[in-house]
């Protein structure tokens, strides 16, 4: 049954973007969601009348594999905070299938962290024009090393606010990019590892939110101090 629907949605998906230029890419790929957002809420309203909860599943696990359609090389932006959460861990199991995004948005992400990181990590490694990259709180310092592997000359955008396993560590990896806009806010960086930051990143020009910018700036004059 699994490779009846995997071939049926390869051969949809080829058709639907075969009829799509190039920059409608996104638009089609949002009325997807949205379909399939529209198809899930109807089969909900099944719900009380359902005598066989199994199959029932099935074709809600049918219906969300529908958003699959939109995973293609071609794609250049993906928002997830947009996407309901039914539907993210779907398509965060597909990344690696969207190699060509420009601009990803994965918000807080999806499921288990731990269970997600390879998900994240195969697809991470395929994207190699990356200039926006948001995930905010299951962020950490080996997603950041694989960015600076697979996008350093193009990332400018880097939010990983909340994330706690943004440590020290990241900071060689933060130096290998060309960031103009940083967003470390609640991370486990130290004061040390903001100076760092501030030395490393001299392309930098926004840093959000909340960072102790001050004592940074402080411990980096002591340190400049102490070294002459």
């Amino acid at each position: 049954m699994d490779e009846f629907i995997n071939s049926f949605l390869c051969r949809f998906q080829n058709y639907i973007f075969s009829q799509v230029i190039g920059s409608d890419i996104e638009l089609v790929s949002l009325e997807i969601l949205q379909g399939v957002q529209d198809a899930l809420s109807l089969k909900r309203e099944e719900y009380a009348n359902v005598w066989n909860i199994r199959f029932f599943s099935n074709e809600v696990n049918l219906i969300i594999r529908f958003c699959e359609l939109l995973c293609i090389p071609e794609l250049r932006k993906l928002d997830l905070e947009k996407v309901p959460r039914v539907l993210r861990t779907d398509l965060l199991i597909n990344l690696p299938r969207l190699s060509g995004l420009g601009e990803l948005y994965l918000g807080y992400g999806a499921g288990n962290p731990e269970r997600m990181d390879r998900y994240y990590s195969e697809g991470i490694s395929k994207m190699r024009t990356l200039t926006h990259f948001s995930l905010k709180r299951n962020c950490t310092d080996r997603i950041i090393e694989l960015l600076s592997k697979s996008c350093k000359m193009y990332l400018q955008v880097l939010d990983v606010e909340g994330s706690r396993d943004i440590t020290d560590l990241c900071i060689q990896y933060l130096a290998e990019f060309r960031l103009r806009e940083l967003n470390v806010f609640n991370t486990s960086l130290t004061i040390r590892g903001f100076a760092a930051v501030l030395q490393t990143l001299t392309s930098l020009r926004i840093l959000n939110r909340g960072i102790p910018l001050c004592e940074a700036l402080e411990y980096q004059q002591l340190i400049g101090t102490y070294l002459v």
